[in-house]
């Protein structure tokens, strides 16, 4: 008689509505837990992620239209943000911004307004690993100045270097192109800026 008496106990459970709001509950934490662990051991197992802002990031192209302006002093000074990328070569935050060239060919522009021509200094702030380095070539309005590409000790440590000059005998509107045109496979050239200082009378 206990035996029955308990059955129908606990069938008579199982029957009350909160019992089964219990069970379902209970079954619905259990999966919740396996769900947990199983996306926790797989986060576990997954190779660490390299810090990104410890990568050079690149930066989206946006053209320059405006021209840049020669100052009071005469000094023309045309900076990584404000170049034409023309062909192969990319902008990158680099401790700042800076143009990257990694091929014979790669090239970039500015555009210019000079109101007071002159026979120009040319100085480029690079940085380059490449001790055999490579080529680079200026150009703007008939004048053109090649110079050879030298190691800076390292891709993150920008020199200016000087490295010739360059004539512009009329004032006005003019462009400056800037290429590679030889680098050793691999490697990489990063410009920061190109800086025009009048050492002379260069027209009118």
């Amino acid at each position: 008689m206990s035996r029955v008496r308990d059955r129908q106990s606990d069938s008579a459970l199982h029957k009350q509505p909160w019992f089964a709001v219990t069970v379902a509950i209970g079954s619905l934490a259990a999966i919740a837990i396996v769900v947990l662990i199983a996306a926790f051991a797989t986060k576990k197992g997954e190779p660490k992620k390299k810090d990104k802002g410890d990568e050079p990031k690149t930066i989206a192209e946006q053209p320059t239209a405006t021209a840049i302006m020669q100052a009071g002093d005469g000094v023309v000074t045309l900076s990584a943000s404000r170049a034409n990328v023309v062909r192969g070569a990319s902008r990158q935050s680099q401790g700042g911004t800076a143009l990257s060239f990694r091929g014979a060919g790669d090239e970039v522009r500015w555009e210019l307004k000079l109101h007071r021509p002159a026979i120009f200094q040319v100085e480029v702030e690079y940085a380059s690993a490449a001790e055999s380095g490579g080529r680079m070539l200026l150009e703007v309005s008939g004048a053109t100045r090649g110079a050879r590409i030298r190691g800076t000790s390292g891709i993150n440590n920008f020199r200016n270097t000087k490295v010739g000059h360059l004539t512009i005998r009329k004032s006005g509107q003019h462009t400056l192109v800037f290429k590679t045109t030889e680098l050793p496979g691999g490697q990489q050239l990063l410009v920061r800026a190109v800086r025009l200082t009048p050492t002379g009378l260069g027209g009118g």
